[in-house]
């Protein structure tokens, strides 16, 4: 989309302003980007390291990079019994399953996935924005691990400088999964992301 119908049409309304084509596509390029969202990223099981390489060799700015975690759990009857804590009435829950044959499979919500098949279900990914310092409970993991090892180091050699900690859920997570309040949760992600990605000597 940003390199054929945004950039076409957005020169060609450029260039009816009195911009030349090379002009209208740099105006373009400096002042429109995409903003990376790492729990979408991981819910759809794309790598955000390879998606943010992919927008910077494509030449498309990423001004803002949304950082979250996404719920994930392998498929078995205990690990569908604790998702159920996740239903909730505020937020949608999109899910993927990941299948044998390297296929997905979509819902739109949480409940609609745990009445569907379990049959050759490898891996589920939940948007559901789990705490970044949050790694495992129970059956139950996250997606925070994508965020270590390639995608770090590309924050530290200063990718994008605008990083947004986007959890939202503190209010609908199971209370298992609360280190304490609201305030005690935003500490510890701050403290990941200074930890994780805001160093030179980047975990892997």
């Amino acid at each position: 989309f940003f390199a054929g119908p945004m950039i076409k049409c957005g020169v060609a309304h450029l260039q009816g302003l009195g911009l030349t084509a090379s002009q209208g596509e740099a105006i373009i390029r400096e002042h429109l980007g995409v903003c990376l969202d790492t729990v979408h990223a991981a819910v759809e099981f794309e790598d955000p390291a390879d998606s943010l390489a992919s927008l910077i060799a494509a030449g498309i700015a990423v001004p803002k990079i949304q950082l979250g975690a996404a719920l994930c759990a392998d498929e078995s009857p205990q690990a569908r019994k604790q998702l159920r804590g996740f239903c909730d009435d505020v937020y949608l829950h999109q899910v993927r399953q990941r299948l044998g044959g390297g296929s997905i499979r979509r819902y739109t919500d949480l409940p609609a996935a745990l009445g569907g098949p379990g049959e050759d279900v490898q891996q589920w990914r939940v948007h559901f924005h789990v705490p970044l310092f949050f790694e495992s409970y129970g059956n139950l993991t996250s997606s925070s691990s994508l965020l270590r090892g390639r995608f770090a180091e590309a924050i530290s050699a200063g990718a994008c400088e605008h990083l947004e900690i986007e959890t939202y859920t503190f209010n609908v997570l199971p209370d298992e999964l609360r280190p304490g309040d609201v305030t005690d949760c935003t500490i510890g992600e701050y403290r990941w992301v200074m930890e994780n990605l805001l160093t030179k000597n980047t975990k892997s």
